[in-house]
């Protein structure tokens, strides 16, 4: 199944890519080390100022701007923390005059060194007199003093004010209205906004730049702070060497607006190229200093998740994981112990976890809903580009097995290379998805799937033979460890859980879930199965309340890992007991029918499928009953055929529990047509293959009348016989052959009733949903 790339198809797949442009930096397949990642980065600065020089010099009109005033713009912030945006004016005094206290300064600064950030900030804000006195730049040891007092904490970066860091990390009012119940933060952007602020302030660059030129784009972006590179995945904090990287910010990052617009302004329409030559040393500076933020940026996000979430452990000693990251950020140059990590000393700060724990969890509700929609949008892509795959170079190959549309774009995210934890920021281009590594790790992805799917319906299949048989013949039939032959049993029949089709064989119900459920995974999701584990232990006398189970009304409840991996393990221990993780199960009408076919004909019980349906569509193997409902010889499956027989299973239990002879006149009412089933035939081969394509055809005159009266009642109404309406109990008519076409009526009362179509023996009757909705 598996074909080795031909030049043709990798003509496709160039020919398919040749407009698009090249894969970001730092999606490589290898993995790099330190010094490779920094050659990258370099490289990819000189890629971007490249381009962007290029755009300059095909421009006809420039801004004027002098490289001076583009620094100013760009080194200038644009979101000033509530009250303290005003330059603090000398005093002149060295007694804090007007305030009850009437403290000598140095006394109250050394009273004011105990307090803690949010206390000193809230202090600014009593009088201003007091404002003006700590916001006096000859105080700010004072605020140096009270941030080093907090253990670990980060240390104030060289280009923020120390006041302004603390209202950063510990502050709840509003950074552009001064509302309080502010905890929209980004420790990258340097904002804490309330709701609304937030969804007006910050967004992503492509509301900014879409009409830009994507030199351009690449060179605002590049210069712009981003949102923070890290991730809350399963209660854990995980970011990525690469993604704080300038070069590595896009368009559908979020950024502060108006800084971009700032940025977009500075830069487009360029500067002159004169202008531009002085501009490139800063610029270079600019983004080492973009890429420092963002690792302070990190260190922070981590330490207000140490404290949320494990704030016992930060007093005993450094976590482990942030213990790696300070390592990381060192070796790679962008950090240093004294620089970025306080060693402040062991105090209690309980009273800052509220603020934080709210800031935390908007912070990881945020992550999750960003997470959410760039998963939802990215995989829309990667859906189309897989189906574009399938119709153009994957095109000659055999799709039965392929993943559906919503798989496949889960099956070509892996072979991305993404981590799953670090998703959020997942976004990619064609140029990437249509590579040969990529491909070629797609198709591998595929061929785990074709297995596992096979191995699946293979247990379901060796579970029914354990139950039937015994444990014996299950063994015997698994020991020859052939997925092909476990398949193709004749009782090897399958229905479609998610839309009740049936019987499918294998590959059928592939084929049909393909085609019929493109948008749907192909796993039930993790509660479903939970749910299953809680219904079959309930079945098997197990206790319903055992730890695990999914037992609570709560509809947003969530399985942990801990419990899929339970329930999977337990599956494996009593797979006669729990359904398949899949939408499919294995059909239970299908083997009594199954086997009453190869008794009657005396074929082998370890016959193929295939085979049976070559027998089939020849006409050597038929019922003789001539049911119009089954398909001609050429198109009749085994599914279909054993359903027949099942269905006439369903007739004789009918019969069994009806009345079979009409009171009044001794008639029988009830027929059985396929008494001992003595008309499923096997021919021999060679043997005239006529009677096979025999089929019950309604005459005109009668189908003109069944026409009529099928047409004098409501379009929604269901075709009732009159006769079985009498003679079955009501709760098994749902068991009696539906009666849709001239020719099913006739076949009906021909073969059930041995009578002759008419019109006061149909009754047109709306289903009782219908009624009561209308």
């Amino acid at each position: 199944m598996w074909k080795t790339f031909e030049d043709d198809f990798m003509a496709a797949v160039e020919e398919a890519v040749k407009d698009e442009p090249p894969p970001p930096l730092g999606m490589d397949d290898e993995e790099d080390d330190g010094e490779e990642d920094a050659a990258v980065e370099t490289n990819g600065i000189d890629i971007i100022m490249k381009g962007y020089e290029d755009e300059l010099k095909s421009c006809t009109e420039y801004s004027g701007l002098t490289a001076q005033e583009i620094c100013i713009r760009l080194q200038r912030p644009l979101c000033a923390t509530p009250s303290l945006h005003n330059n603090p004016q000398q005093l002149g005094c060295e007694q804090i005059q007007g305030h009850p206290l009437s403290l000598p300064i140095d006394v109250f600064l050394q009273v004011a060194s105990y307090l803690s950030p949010l206390e000193l900030l809230r202090c600014t804000r009593t009088s201003r007199m007091l404002r003006r006195t700590l916001l006096f730049r000859k105080n700010r040891p004072l605020w140096r003093t009270v941030l080093h007092s907090i253990p670990q904490l980060p240390m104030c970066p060289n280009d923020m004010s120390e006041p302004s860091y603390a209202a950063l990390v510990f502050d709840e009012h509003c950074f552009a209205c001064g509302v309080e119940d502010a905890h929209c933060v980004d420790y990258a952007l340097r904002v804490r906004l309330c709701e609304f602020c937030w969804n007006t302030k910050v967004g992503e660059g492509v509301d900014v730049l879409n009409a830009t030129p994507e030199a351009v784009s690449c060179m605002v972006t590049m210069l712009t702070p981003c949102e923070s590179a890290t991730e809350s995945w399963n209660q854990g904090t995980w970011w990525e060497i690469k993604d704080i990287e300038p070069t590595q910010h896009k368009k559908y990052h979020l950024y502060h607006l108006p800084e971009l617009v700032s940025a977009l302004g500075s830069l487009w329409p360029p500067p002159t190229i004169e202008q531009w030559d002085v501009l490139k040393p800063f610029l270079l500076e600019h983004v080492k200093i973009l890429r420092r933020r963002q690792v302070h940026a990190i260190l922070v996000q981590y330490w207000v998740a140490m404290i949320c979430e494990r704030k016992d452990a930060i007093f005993l000693q450094p976590d482990r994981q942030y213990e790696e990251l300070r390592q990381s950020c060192v070796s790679l140059d962008l950090a240093d112990t004294e620089g970025l990590m306080s060693p402040g000393a062991r105090v209690i700060i309980q009273d800052l976890c509220p603020t934080l724990r709210r800031d935390h969890e908007l912070l990881r509700a945020r992550y999750q809903e960003i997470f959410d929609y760039r998963h939802e949008k990215r995989f829309e892509l990667l859906e189309q580009w897989y189906e574009e795959l399938l119709e153009g170079p994957w095109a000659h190959f055999d799709h039965r097995m392929y993943p559906n549309r919503h798989d496949g774009g889960r099956f070509a995210s892996l072979s991305l290379r993404r981590p799953r934890q670090y998703d959020r920021r997942g976004h990619h281009t064609r140029g990437e998805f249509w590579n040969r590594g990529t491909l070629q790790a797609l198709r591998g992805h595929i061929a785990d799937y074709e297995i596992q799917y096979a191995n699946i319906l293979a247990n379901l299949v060796t579970t029914k033979l354990r139950k039937e048989r015994g444990e014996e013949a299950a063994r015997a039939l698994k020991a020859k460890n052939d997925l092909e032959e476990t398949l193709s049993m004749p009782y090897a029949l399958f229905i479609c859980t998610e839309c009740g089709e049936a019987p499918l064989a294998y590959p059928d119900i592939h084929i049909h879930w393909r085609e019929q459920h493109p948008d749907i995974p192909v796993c039930k999701p993790a509660d479903l199965l939970l749910k299953d584990k809680s219904e079959n232990q309930d079945r098997s006398g197990s206790a319903a309340s055992q730890e695990g189970t999914c037992e609570s009304d709560d509809d947003s409840y969530s399985p942990t890992p801990s419990e899929i991996q339970e329930y999977y393990e337990e599956r494996s221990r009593r797979p006669f007991e729990l359904k398949s993780p899949y939408w499919v199960e294995l059909w239970d009408g299908g083997w009594e029918a199954q086997k009453i076919i190869l008794e009657a004909t005396g074929i082998a019980e370890d016959i193929w499928v295939p085979e049976l349906t070559r027998l089939l569509s020849c006409g050597r193997l038929y019922c003789a009953c001539g049911n119009p409902s089954l398909p001609d010889p050429a198109r009749l499956t085994w599914g279909d055929f054993v359903e027949h027989i099942d269905e006439e299973l369903d007739w004789l239990y009918v019969r069994q529990g009806g009345r079979t002879v009409d009171v009044h006149d001794d008639r029988p009412t009830l027929l059985d047509d396929h008494e001992g089933f003595q008309c499923i035939k096997l021919l021999p081969d060679g043997a005239d293959t006529s009677p096979a394509h025999y089929r019950l055809r309604a005459d005109p005159e009668t189908r003109t009348r069944i026409e009529a009266k099928l047409a004098s009642g409501p379009s929604s109404a269901e075709v009732v016989c009159r006769i079985c309406d009498d003679s079955v109990q009501p709760d098994d008519q749902c068991f009696l052959p539906p009666l849709y076409t001239a020719d099913d009526i006739v076949y009906h009362f021909k073969a059930k009733h041995s009578n002759h179509f008419e019109e006061h023996e149909i009754i047109l009757r709306v289903p009782a949903a219908i009624t009561m909705r209308s």
